[in-house]
């Protein structure tokens, strides 16, 4: 198939370099290039994912319908602890986070 990229110059000129040193047509070195390339595994994303994808594929959705999240806590007094400082938070006065009063 025939295509026509636009390449940058010191690109193309490696290129040509390249298929003189190994005695093969242009076509071939950009080929295997390719190829090459193509069969690396794919490159770290350059943006840190969004935290909420990020959690999205870590879940396991099951046949029944219910989600399960691997990396979540399921100790039974992790959660007790939590709720015990919600109540205790609650005993408190809520104060004004301006200050003013």
């Amino acid at each position: 198939m025939k295509t026509t990229l636009d390449l940058p110059d010191d690109l193309m000129r490696a290129v040509k370099i390249r298929a003189v040193e190994r005695n093969q047509r242009l076509k071939d070195v950009v080929s295997d290039a390719l190829r090459a390339a193509l069969a690396a595994p794919p490159a770290a994303p350059a943006e840190p994912m969004d935290p909420v994808q990020a959690l999205g594929r870590r879940l396991v959705f099951r046949a029944d319908g219910t989600v399960e999240n691997p990396d979540a806590c399921d100790d039974p007094s992790w959660f007790e602890a939590v709720e015990s400082v919600r109540a205790d938070s609650r005993r408190e006065p809520l104060r004004d986070p301006f200050g003013t009063s």
